[in-house]
């Protein structure tokens, strides 16, 4: 989140969040690469253009949309929106709320095909359709006044290599 922590004479501390969504890091080590694993890291970096391109990335820690990031989703697992009679569009959304005060919620716009299931007021439902990438959910009909949207969802990240100097390094022995 970028967050800086101002310290105050008092003691007192002020913290400001430089950004408004959550910049994860990725690393991977390449000695534990087989070589052909590496000629295909390679190849596909090769097909990025370094840092050029992004591409879907598969998070393990945190693929679903169940609370703990990687159990099979249920259509009940994210609250995406309340029905208004009118409005047939809802973002796909994973809020991170251990019960506190200040609950974060991302917005999934890459779903992995064939992962969606959709409830409206708690019953399931196949009337959509979702755009991917995007996560866009458009009903067939409108949710009725007061009726809760929920989804569950396996998502990939969007992510792009970082080499600032797009070098791509290693060692030949």
């Amino acid at each position: 989140f970028g967050t800086t922590i101002q310290t105050t004479a008092s003691g007192h501390e002020y913290r400001i969040s430089r950004a408004s969504r959550a910049r994860r890091r990725y690393q991977f080590d390449k000695l534990l690469l087989e070589p052909a694993q590496w000629g295909a890291l390679i190849e596909f970096w090769m097909a990025r253009r370094g840092h050029l391109h992004g591409f879907r990335f598969k998070d393990w820690s945190d693929w679903s949309s169940a609370s703990d990031g990687v159990s099979t989703p249920t259509n009940l697992d994210q609250v995406l929106g309340t029905g208004n009679g009118t409005e047939t569009q809802f973002q796909l959304v994973k809020t991170y709320d251990d019960g506190g005060i200040n609950p974060y919620t991302e917005s999934i716009t890459l779903p992995v095909a064939g992962t969606l299931v959709v409830a409206v007021a708690g019953s399931a439902t196949t009337s959509y359709t979702v755009t991917n990438p995007g996560g866009l959910i458009t009903f067939a009909s409108a949710p009725g006044v007061g009726d809760i949207v929920t989804a569950g969802f396996e998502f990939d990240r969007p992510v792009r290599f970082n080499q600032g100097d797009e070098t791509l390094n290693m060692r030949l022995d």
